[in-house]
């Protein structure tokens, strides 16, 4: 429940789309999530990404870097010209440094290092869609205020 106006309005979870090769990965940061009050839905390759992404409409997807077939800020660079985009985030524990620059290369809305911190990963996840804008050519804003 959230405060709207002095009253109690009931909010839906945000929705994160997590791709990430790695079944440990995706099952541990989708329980973190989910204690956090997401729903998260997993992909372990990027083949099914587009519909899923178009049929789901999340919040955020969480990309990882290292994916087998196409790199996850290769993706991000595809992706970003698709009907529905909402913020694309590269996902992985290489350095900052090298994320920061693969994400400004690729478009992506920016980076979030893997952590086993579930609160930290949310509060992350939070300041990258509050300062969300729709990627040029856009025609589908992404969602906000949902969570």
């Amino acid at each position: 429940m959230t405060a709207v106006g002095g009253e109690l309005v009931e909010r839906k979870p945000r929705k994160i789309l997590l791709v990430d090769d790695s079944e440990v990965i995706r099952e541990t940061v989708a329980m973190m999530l989910e204690e956090q009050g997401y729903t998260v839905i997993c992909l372990d390759s990027v083949f099914s990404f587009s519909p899923t992404l178009q049929r789901e409409r999340p919040d955020l997807a969480l990309v990882d870097v290292g994916m087998p077939a196409l790199r996850g800020d290769q993706l991000v660079g595809l992706a970003r010209h698709r009907p529905y985009v909402c913020p694309l985030v590269l996902f992985s524990d290489r350095p900052a440094e090298e994320l920061r620059v693969l994400g400004t290369a690729c478009g992506a809305a920016g980076f979030i290092r893997k952590t086993s911190d579930g609160e930290a990963l949310a509060r992350d996840i939070e300041g990258i869609i509050r300062n969300a804008t729709p990627p040029p050519g856009s025609s589908t804003p992404p969602r906000s205020g949902t969570g």
